[in-house]
């Protein structure tokens, strides 16, 4: 007697597994794309964004190194400087980050600069699709976090420091191998993760700006903090701990050179306080969070910041905003708990002598290793990437049951409230500024030019900026408020997509 034994029914389905690398796929192409257009113009012959010290610093010293490296040499002095300057000490041009020496050995430097910020670009949002697809995350929300993330203020207005966002790039994927890393259920796995968090973290290590750096090991002691208390374990502890000391060992052939030539700088013991303190975020300057453009005139050349725009720019788009506050009150998640403090906190430091109660990056200046640094501006860094997490966790919200109403409130009336309020009050603060224009210096001297600044600001000056900014028909004052008027509709039409349209729903955010 024989058995027929039933074969397993082949078809052609779709797994979800399938589905999800589809999305991932499909996400990772629109973080290229974006980043593509953001960089059209170094791309396909125009010119790229650049500043001062991209003229003086960057280029041509990046051209110098890639002639060397195409002539066969790998560059350690620089002779063209005083009497020689060691230029891989410096660490600056990042001669040990291998992306770098491969592009510039590889390509015309022009080409080499401008696709090396695209890989960047890519990178960050990569890896903050990575991150939150770590913490559970559908591939809708990941992915608006990583564009929030990638081209929010502080990577693109850095843009032209390249060491900055080289060193920057990096914080999201230190933080998924150390979440990966403190769940992990095998010594084997523990190590493993620990091991590539620890390469991850010597790429920023190596990029180089120690500045970037040494946020992302407070990030990282941060996360590890929160995850410790959170499942009662050592495990995230230590893991941190490989991940800092193992990134700083496989870095220590750049950061050994260059802890020998900082003994030579005037910085090595430390600078004033007044020094340190230079480029913080004023209050004066907050209106850059629903406005970026509103302290640039309408020559798009001339700002008139307290600071340089570049350093003291904050902005993570109007729509973020909304979801930032649906995530908060709605995710229940207790990532909640690492991520609301990392923005806060960061966004105190950042404002140093201006932050309200108590000066936090006072007491930061006092610890060795950061009371050589300056421009706590930066810390806008971790403000953004705490944003973009919490605007993730916001977006995901959208997907779930969940008090549907309350939710749709809580993101439009907010906006639509605002847009209210700045529609009555941009035109009454202008009428105020064009009635008495012999008085509106001196209006602009008591409420702006107050505060500390880099350098001395014609009144006439804030004036005019003032002017062309509270019109609400400038474009650029006009997009914002549009921009709030659509965040408003868009949770109306959230709400009225329904559950089983979730995706849609989401999409239409990340638009």
């Amino acid at each position: 007697m024989s058995v027929a034994v039933a074969q397993p029914l082949r078809t052609n389905a779709p797994t979800s597994r399938d589905s999800s690398r589809r999305a991932d796929a499909a996400c990772i192409g629109v973080i290229v794309a974006c980043a593509l257009v953001l960089h059209r113009d170094g791309l396909f012959g125009g010119p790229a964004f650049y500043e001062i010290d991209t003229r003086l610093f960057y280029f041509p010293l990046a051209r110098w190194v890639g002639q060397q490296l195409q002539s066969g040499h790998y560059p350690l002095w620089l002779p063209g400087i005083f009497t020689g300057y060691p230029i891989f000490a410096d660490g600056e041009m990042g001669l040990a980050y291998i992306p770098q020496v491969l592009f510039l050995w590889a390509l015309p430097t022009p080409a080499a600069m401008v696709w090396l910020r695209v890989m960047h670009t890519v990178l960050a949002g990569a890896f903050t699709y990575a991150f939150l697809k770590v913490l559970r995350l559908q591939a809708v929300p990941a992915l608006g976090g990583a564009l929030v993330f990638a081209f929010g203020s502080f990577l693109t207005a850095q843009m032209h420091h390249e060491n900055v966002v080289r060193s920057a790039v990096w914080l999201p994927a230190v933080l998924a191998c150390a979440e990966l890393g403190s769940v992990a259920e095998s010594r084997r796995r523990f190590l493993g993760w620990t091991a590539l968090g620890a390469l991850t973290f010597s790429q920023s290590a190596l990029g180089l700006h120690v500045q970037p750096v040494l946020m992302l090991a407070l990030a990282l002691a941060g996360y590890a903090v929160y995850a410790a208390l959170s499942t009662r374990a050592v495990q995230p502890l230590l893991g941190a701990a490989g991940i800092g000391l193992g990134g700083l060992a496989v870095a220590a052939v750049q950061w050994l050179a260059l802890g020998e030539w900082a003994l030579t700088s005037y910085r090595r013991a430390g600078v004033g306080y007044e020094f340190a303190s230079a480029f913080a975020i004023a209050p004066q300057n907050l209106p850059s969070v629903l406005f970026p453009f509103f302290f640039r005139l309408p020559d798009a050349t001339t700002w008139w910041t307290l600071w340089q725009q570049w350093e003291v720019e904050l902005y993570v788009g109007i729509p973020t905003l909304a979801l930032m506050i649906v995530g908060v009150l709605f995710a229940r998640r207790m990532a909640l708990l690492y991520f609301v403090p990392l923005g806060a906190i960061a966004l105190w430091i950042a404002m140093a002598e201006y932050a309200p109660i108590f000066n936090l990056h006072a007491l930061l200046w006092s610890v060795p290793g950061f009371s050589f640094l300056r421009a706590p501006a930066r810390f806008s860094y971790l403000v953004v990437f705490a944003c973009a997490c919490l605007a993730a966790f916001g977006m995901q919200t959208l997907s779930a049951r969940g008090p549907r109403v309350l939710i749709g409130l809580v993101g439009a009336v907010p906006a639509a409230a605002l847009l209210a309020a700045l529609l009555a009050l941009l035109p009454t603060w202008r009428a105020v500024l064009t009635a008495d224009p012999s008085g509106a210096p001196a209006i602009a001297d008591a409420m702006y030019l107050s505060a500390r600044a880099q350098y001395p600001i014609d009144p006439q000056l804030v004036v005019q900026g003032l002017l062309s900014s509270l019109d609400v028909a400038t474009p650029k004052t006009a997009w914002s408020l549009a921009l709030l008027a659509v965040t408003s509709l868009a949770f109306i039409v959230w709400l009225a997509v329904g559950v089983r349209r979730a995706v849609i729903a989401q999409a239409m955010f990340v638009g």
